[in-house]
C-alpha cells in the first residue's frame, strides 16, 4: 500500500511541487491532506481541486485529524523545527524543504527526538542529488575516472528580484540566511560527490546591493578542509543574475557545469559533452525517493544521516562567516 502523505505550508517560494509531483509520479506516494494559509487557499484554488484531498488552514488540526504515514514541510523555514519534532512524535516520517530548520538549538531539538524515535528518519528536499548531470559527475568522480579527487568549487547564486520573492527570503531570521537557503545546495553536493567530511571552514560574506537592509547577506565565499587533503569553495550570491555552477578537478582530468546546467569533461586530450563519457541516469524525485526507500527499506538518496550533516554544515559556515574565525568540525 502506498505511504500517505500530509503537506503542511505551500508557501510562496519554497518547493512543494516536489511533494505533488511525487504523488503523480510514485505508486507508493498518496497524497492524503494539506494544510495551508486560507489567503494561500484561494489563490492555488485549482490545483486543491486538481488534488481532491481535505484541506485544512492549521497543521494541528491536519495531524489530529488524518491518518499519515509521512509528514511533508513547505512552510517558512524558521516554522518548521516545531512541526518536525511533533511529526516524529506522532509516529511520522518526516521531510521539510531546506534549510531543515534555521538555528542549532532547533536542530538539537531534531536529534533528541529523533533519538526518542529511533525507527523513524528524515529528509529534505536536496533536489540537486537528483539531476542527471549532477549524478553522472559524481559516478565519474567515484569510479576515479577524474584521478585523485583535490578540489570542488561550487556557485549557488539566485537573482534577488527583490519584488517578486516573499518578504521572508530576506531577511535572516526567518529563512536562516544565504548559507542555509541558497548555499545549501552547495554545501550538499560537495559531501554527496565526494563522499568526504568537511573538517575545517572559514568563510566571509557580505552586502553590497542593499546596505540599508539589516542581516541580509548579498554574497559570499567559504574555504573548506576536507578528508585526504581534499579543499573546497563553496560560494553565494543574491545579485541579478541566476548564476549556479560546478568545478571538479582531479589529477587527470576535470568536470565542469555550465549556468545552464551543460557539463564538459576536460582532460589531457582536450574537451568531451559529458553526455559523451558517461550515460545520464533518469532524474530523480528525491522525496519519491525517500518514501519508496520507506517501503522497500532501503537507504534514500536523501537520508537522515545527510540531512543532520549537511545542517552541521551549513550551521559550521554561518559561524564562521559570523565571527571570522575558523570553525572546526570537531569542536
Amino acid at each position: 500500500m502506498p505511504l500517505r502523505v500530509g503537506v503542511v505550508g505551500l508557501e510562496p517560494g519554497t518547493h512543494w511541487n516536489g511533494y505533488t509531483a511525487a504523488a503523480k509520479q510514485s505508486p507508493e506516494v498518496e497524497l492524503a491532506a494539506v494544510s495551508l494559509r486560507a489567503d494561500l487557499a484561494t489563490s492555488l484554488r485549482d490545483q486543491l481541486a486538481e488534488w481532491r484531498v481535505p484541506v485544512y488552514h492549521d497543521a494541528a488540526t491536519l495531524l489530529e485529524r488524518e491518518t499519515l504515514d509521512v509528514l511533508a514541510l513547505s512552510t517558512v523555514p524558521n516554522g518548521q523545527a516545531g512541526l518536525i519534532v511533533e511529526g516524529l512524535r506522532r509516529g511520522l516520517h518526516v521531510v521539510a524543504d531546506k534549510p531543515l530548520v534555521v538555528t542549532r538549538e532547533e536542530l538539537a531539538r531534531v536529534r533528541q527526538a529523533l533519538a526518542a524515535h529511533p525507527g523513524l528518519r528524515i529528509s529534505m528536499l536536496m533536489t540537486i542529488r537528483g539531476d542527471p548531470v549532477r549524478q553522472a559527475a559524481r559516478q565519474l568522480v567515484r569510479e576515479g575516472k577524474i584521478g585523485r579527487l583535490a578540489m570542488l568549487h561550487t556557485r549557488r547564486a539566485y537573482a534577488q528580484r527583490r519584488e517578486g520573492r516573499a518578504e521572508w527570503f530576506f531577511d535572516e531570521a526567518l529563512s536562516g540566511g544565504p548559507w542555509a537557503d541558497g548555499a545549501i545546495h552547495g554545501i550538499d553536493e560537495v559531501l554527496w560527490i565526494s563522499g568526504l567530511l568537511y573538517q575545517e571552514v572559514v568563510a566571509y560574506d557580505a552586502n553590497v546591493s542593499w546596505p540599508e537592509k539589516a542581516w541580509f547577506y548579498d554574497h559570499g565565499q567559504a574555504l573548506f578542509r576536507m578528508e585526504q587533503d581534499v579543499t573546497a569553495v563553496v560560494e553565494h550570491h543574491r545579485l541579478a543574475i541566476n548564476d549556479s555552477w560546478l568545478s571538479i578537478l582531479g589529477t587527470d582530468a576535470k568536470i565542469e557545469i555550465d549556468r545552464r546546467n551543460h557539463g564538459v569533461f576536460v582532460d589531457a586530450q582536450g574537451q568531451r559533452d559529458l553526455a559523451e563519457v558517461i550515460a545520464f541516469p533518469a532524474p530523480r524525485n528525491v522525496f519519491a525517493d525517500f518514501v519508496e526507500s520507506i517501503v522497500a527499506g532501503r537507504p534514500a538518496l536523501v537520508d537522515t544521516d545527510d540531512t543532520l550533516a549537511t545542517m552541521e554544515a551549513v550551521f559550521a559556515v554561518r559561524d564562521a562567516a559570523r565571527t571570522g574565525r575558523r570553525v572546526r568540525f570537531d569542536e
